[in-house]
């Protein structure tokens, strides 16, 4: 379903003064604009899909009922939305959009292509326009639930149901020529719904799903040289049902599912792998009530996120996140000003500090985007050189001097990747190229620090 790979979920700590210039502080659900009124789009629109670049930028993808259903997207330039490329952009009418930003900031997007007979077509931004990536309709059959996913290196993967084929869930890949199958033509046993595709930072490739023969359960695989293995058992969700399934991982390397449970109670769950097993994170069926077109992220200190349109809140959207064993709201329940239609998009800020929501209205149809002020959720930063690392610049060893209890220590490089991990105050860059890196110190007690580390 909808997209949630590392690089479209989280860009963490490249430009720690962007987000003091394109957000003001505020405790409360904002709109993205000095109003209510300047978003991305208005009148008739929906079928919504949102991105946060490496560098900070947020784009907004939708189809485009004023440009004859056609795909338009839009990216935030601190005050206004702007339209990149040209509005429309897409050969004719569309649907099940999906956007991605590959780890050079290149945004991606894919989607059914109606004048390519319902088939899948992926489209990049090339700096001036929207470029065909490959051919138009490539996919084998019509292409429903369409996921895309950008690995770190770079390349652009696809996951979507095949509707000349059962409805089997089926994954591509673009080898810099031709679209190609990834793995066996069809990796579900049958009907696959809510198809969504994660990548994790050294390249390995999960599949998640509504898996139909399953009983309509959660499946997820992974793709091992060329075939694809069952992450755990298929149809391991504790819940009747899987709807609105997406698969994401987390900083370390876990995968997590969110999903609403819409055969029983329609209330959402959150699972994890271990290593062995699925389990809940915090209790199953969390949401007071009905909970449609579920996303979730993951923070970049390991926390989930998890939005959705909230059935006890006249289906507005409503924020959660895991913390202390439970899932606690985001500033208010159902804070948009009406019900949500096609979908509730969530991602994060460059400096971890904002969370960035994007959806459509049934009333209006209108497009909106709107973030929430979390830098004092969890997180205490202090400015580099104040924090007893050591010595900065280096040409190898950095030195963490602190009264406390490391729990991780991670260094990224400038377009997000994570480079080396440790829980020791020592870290050896001295194999890593030199340049700057992003230092992020998380502490036992759940405060943390972070700033930029010079490689000589």
């Amino acid at each position: 379903m909808k997209q949630q790979l590392f690089f479209k979920q989280i860009a963490f700590l490249l430009s720690l003064s962007f987000s003091f210039i394109l957000f003001a502080q505020n405790n409360s659900w904002q709109p993205l604009g000095p109003d209510d009124s300047n978003q991305p789009s208005f009148g008739t629109s929906d079928i919504t899909s949102l991105a946060i670049a490496p560098n900070g930028t947020i784009y907004f993808g939708y189809r485009d009922y004023v440009n004859g259903s056609k795909a338009t997207v839009k990216k935030f330039s601190g005050t206004t939305w702007e339209t990149i490329g040209t509005a429309g952009f897409s050969d004719g009418i569309m649907s099940q959009i999906d956007l991605s930003i590959a780890p050079n900031g290149t945004p991606y997007i894919a989607y059914q292509d109606y004048t390519n007979g319902g088939k899948a077509t992926v489209k990049k931004f090339n700096g001036t326009n929207w470029e065909t990536v490959g051919t138009v309709g490539f996919s084998v059959g019509g292409a429903i639930f369409i996921s895309l996913a950008i690995a770190p290196d770079g390349t652009p993967y696809i996951g979507y149901s095949d509707t000349t084929n059962s409805n089997k869930a089926t994954v591509m890949k673009f080898n810099g020529i031709n679209w190609e199958i990834v793995g066996t033509p069809w990796i579900s046993t049958g009907d696959a719904q809510y198809v969504s595709l994660a990548i994790t930072q050294n390249g390995i490739l999960y599949a998640g799903y509504r898996d139909i023969a399953a009983g309509g359960k959660a499946t997820v695989k992974k793709l091992s040289g060329t075939n694809w293995e069952t992450v755990g058992t298929e149809g391991f969700s504790v819940d009747l049902s899987a709807m609105y399934l997406s698969l994401v991982i987390s900083p370390n390397g876990t995968p997590y599912i969110g999903y609403s449970d819409f055969n029983g109670s329609e209330k959402t769950t959150v699972m994890k792998f271990t290593g062995t097993n699925w389990e809940t994170v915090g209790p199953a069926q969390f949401s007071a009530g009905t909970a449609v077109f579920t996303n979730l992220a993951i923070a970049a200190d390991g926390t989930p996120y998890l939005a959705y349109a909230d059935g006890t809140n006249s289906m507005k959207t409503t924020v959660k996140k895991f913390s202390n064993n439970s899932w606690t709201t985001v500033g208010t329940p159902g804070f948009s000003a009406g019900g949500v239609n096609y979908y509730v998009d969530l991602a994060f800020s460059p400096d971890n500090k904002k969370i960035v929501v994007g959806y459509s209205l049934s009333g209006s149809n209108g497009v909106f985007a709107k973030y929430y002020d979390a830098g004092e959720l969890n997180t205490k930063e202090t400015e580099i050189q104040h924090s007893g690392i050591y010595p900065n610049p280096t040409k190898g060893e950095l030195n963490i001097k602190t009264d406390k209890k490391i729990k991780l220590s991670t260094l990224f490089d400038m377009a997000g990747r994570i480079i080396l991990t440790t829980s020791s105050p020592k870290m050896d860059i001295s194999e890593l190229t030199n340049g700057t890196y992003i230092l992020n110190v998380q502490f036992e007690d759940g405060t943390s620090f972070s700033g930029k580390v010079i490689k000589e």
